[in-house]
């Protein structure tokens, strides 16, 4: 701090002189040590920098590909739904008490859901087999 202060105090010599000029308790062993180890720390520096830059292109190159892969979900919720509607149809009418009885409505009525859900699986298959969902 004393060097920054007698160098702003100096008319003669630059403001920033100081930064360059080792302190005057800093003895020829100490202006050896820093020229020795020196160029190890600009090394040790930039090796430090070159696994930092790659470490964050890699995360996001990472975060890209997750958010790609995110992004397809909704796109391709609705076969979800449609199978999830179709088998929740099914269930409820396979419960009905008049499925139970023999009643010919309700039969027909479960026969119509189970060919829904049949309906559903096959235009989920054909969807999956559809070159837009493949990967290339």
């Amino acid at each position: 701090m004393t060097a920054f202060v007698r160098a702003i105090l100096q008319q003669d010599a630059p403001w920033y002189e100081w930064l360059f000029v080792p302190p005057p308790a800093a003895g020829e062993l100490a202006k050896r040590i820093t020229s020795v180890l020196s160029p190890f720390l600009a090394v040790a520096v930039g090796i430090e920098r070159f696994i930092e830059t790659f470490f964050d292109t890699s995360e996001q190159a990472l975060k890209g590909v997750s958010d790609i892969i995110e992004g397809v979900r909704p796109a391709v919720g609705w076969v979800e739904n449609e199978l999830l509607e179709a088998y929740g149809a099914v269930e409820a009418l396979a419960k009905t008490p008049g499925v139970k009885t023999g009643d010919a409505q309700a039969l027909e009525k479960l026969n119509l859901a189970e060919e829904r859900l049949i309906k559903a699986e096959e235009r989920v298959a054909n969807a999956v087999k559809d070159p837009k969902y493949l990967a290339r």
